[in-house]
């Protein structure tokens, strides 16, 4: 398509130079008068040949307007491939994820609910920043116990931390599934 509107779009500026050219021909021939003295009398040429140049301006407006479409398709083309690319690979790394279940899908109106491994994971990527030089204590080094529960719904077995069970732990947060996140645990 592109080829097209770039061969129309030379051609049209070829047909509005001829066009020009004939347009100006035919007012020098129409207002041929060897008798003409006062400026006054070459108005109506000058006018004719002003009419020529607007005409010449709209021809090669609708020219460059076909050039500037052929450019655009050209260049929109490896935009297009390049995207269907990247979207292929994020399509197949989330159909990859879905089949895999760690997927874990959120609502848009409610905040997000994490997991026990998620609040662990958040936790140490924020002790590992800041305070290096910060001595860990013994009770740090010691894994925290857990227990496998068994989600009601999607039946799979997660391990939680065991003082939800001795309701030593709790919150408004709960222990939650990683795959349909819903409370196991905790406030339901």
């Amino acid at each position: 398509p592109s080829a097209a509107l770039l061969w129309d779009g030379m051609g049209a500026k070829s047909r509005c130079k001829k066009a020009l050219d004939l347009c100006r021909a035919s007012c020098v021939d129409r207002f041929r008068d060897d008798t003409r003295v006062f400026t006054s009398e070459y108005e109506k040429e000058w006018t004719c040949q002003a009419n020529c140049e607007v005409a010449d301006g709209e021809c090669l407006a609708r020219a460059y307007a076909l050039l500037v479409g052929a450019g655009v398709l050209a260049c929109s083309l490896p935009c297009a491939v390049s995207q269907m690319c990247a979207f292929e690979s994020i399509m197949r790394k989330l159909g990859e994820e879905l089949n895999s279940g760690k997927f874990m899908p959120r609502a848009l109106y409610q905040e997000p609910i994490y997991t026990e491994e998620e609040q662990k994971d958040k936790g140490k990527k924020a002790r590992s920043g800041r305070f290096k030089w910060r001595r860990r204590s013994d009770k740090d080094a010691l894994p925290e116990p857990v227990v496998e529960v068994e989600c009601l719904e999607c039946r799979i077995s997660v391990e939680v931390d065991e003082r939800w069970l001795t309701v030593e732990r709790s919150g408004a947060d709960g222990a939650v599934c990683p795959r349909c996140r819903n409370v196991l645990l905790g406030i339901l």
